[in-house]
């Protein structure tokens, strides 16, 4: 904007290019163009370069888009990570606790069975029938004879 432009036209063609960088619309670009043949090629420059600006920006604004989506589905990949990571140790944990009480229960049944092999065999009963009877080999209940 050119505040000390003065209000009225004085017809000469230095009144044309002081309203080329006067004008804000496209209508004042249109008339100045019309009336004077040299701004008429200023003007025809500045809006193919006006016209290469908004192409580059919609360039850019497409870049920019297609940039902020990888950068939002790689973020929702990692989140995802993330979160099967950790649902994957809490079901190991769960599952681990599970094994954990399984094996022992399965060594308090080996403890109980060694036990009654010893009392077993105390009492003088043969290995094969001590074997049979708390579900030891007889490689087992020969060890504990010994």
């Amino acid at each position: 904007m050119l505040p000390k432009l003065p209000g009225t036209d004085d017809g000469t063609k230095l009144w044309d290019w002081l309203l080329l960088f006067k004008a804000q619309t496209e209508e004042e670009l249109t008339l100045l163009e019309r009336r004077n043949q040299e701004v008429s090629q200023v003007v025809n420059a500045y809006r193919a370069l006006t016209k290469e600006d908004i192409e580059e920006g919609k360039r850019w604004d497409a870049h920019k888009q297609e940039m902020d989506h990888r950068a939002w589905v790689n973020d929702k990949k990692r989140e995802a990570r993330k979160e099967g990571l950790r649902e994957g140790r809490e079901a190991g944990m769960r599952e681990g606790k599970r094994e954990g009480k399984r094996e022992g229960v399965r060594e308090g049944i080996r403890e109980g069975a060694l036990m009654n092999a010893r009392s077993f065999l105390r009492m003088g009963l043969p290995a094969s029938q001590v074997a049979e009877g708390t579900g030891l080999s007889i490689e087992e209940v020969n060890a504990l004879k010994s």
